[in-house]
């Protein structure tokens, strides 16, 4: 999806979409954004900060909130953390 958003209209035109993800946990198509800690991060002075990000980055109000709003074209790119079944 994000490089049929970033496309300049003169290359999407002639396309057609057959399939768009939905929001679902389940759906094969989920674009979720991902943060990733690589082990150079891990057990070094920035540990506390890096923590701390990733604790921002799951919040309603924080991180998910800028998934969520994030848009290219005026389309949303990412798809918001699907909530588990203890999240409600």
């Amino acid at each position: 999806m994000g490089s049929w958003i970033s496309a300049d209209d003169s290359v999407t035109k002639n396309m057609r979409m057959f399939k768009t993800a939905t929001d679902g946990a389940d759906d094969v198509l989920l674009n979720p954004a991902h943060v990733l800690l690589g082990k150079q991060g891990a057990g070094r002075d920035v540990d506390g900060i890096v923590r701390m990000f990733m604790n921002w980055v799951t919040l309603e109000d924080g991180g998910q909130h800028v998934v969520a709003t994030f848009a290219r074209n005026g389309r949303v790119l990412f798809s918001r953390a699907p909530r588990t079944a203890h999240e409600g």
